[in-house]
Parts: structure tokens; C-alpha cells; sequence
């Protein structure tokens, strides 16, 4: 199961709508919510993670792999992600 294209889509419109508001990086940071870049290379990615997981249904386990296949995350050299 992928996630739905109506969200995958619509991404860029979702981060021009927060970035009036903040900038996430730098929120994420502050909050504490992204110390480290490892897997997920930045904030804003994994925001992105987050509302895939939540609002299209998927697994975490799912989510993960669509996101190692799509490129959005790093993978291991032994193939594990998340």
C-alpha cells in the first residue's frame, strides 16, 4: 500500500503554508523534536513521515519502507530504515 497521492501530492503546499508561520527546522530544534539528523535528514522530513503515517493509514513498519524506497529516508547498509 502506498500513501494516498492526494497527500503526497499537496506536500510543497503544506510546507508553504507552515513556513508563514515558522520555520520548522528551527522549531524542531528548539522543541527539541529533531535533535540529529540519522535516517531522516532533516525536520521537515520527518513531519513528513508523521502525516503520512497518521492520515494514510500505513504501519509504522509501511511507512518506513515507503520511505526508504521513495528516498526520503536514509537506509542502512544492512537495509533496516527508521
Amino acid at each position: 500500500m502506498a500513501p494516498d497521492s492526494f497527500v503526497l501530492d499537496r506536500w510543497s503546499v503544506v510546507t508553504d503554508w507552515l513556513a508563514r508561520f515558522a520555520d520548522i527546522d528551527a522549531s524542531a530544534l528548539a522543541h527539541k523534536a529533531f535533535r540529529r539528523a540519522r535516517a531522516v535528514r532533516n525536520a521537515g522530513d520527518l513531519l513528513r513521515l508523521a502525516v503520512i503515517w497518521t492520515i494514510c493509514g500505513l504501519s509504522l513498519r509501511n511507512t518506513c519502507a515507503w520511505a526508504a524506497d521513495s528516498g526520503l529516508i536514509l537506509t542502512r547498509s544492512d537495509g533496516h530504515h527508521c
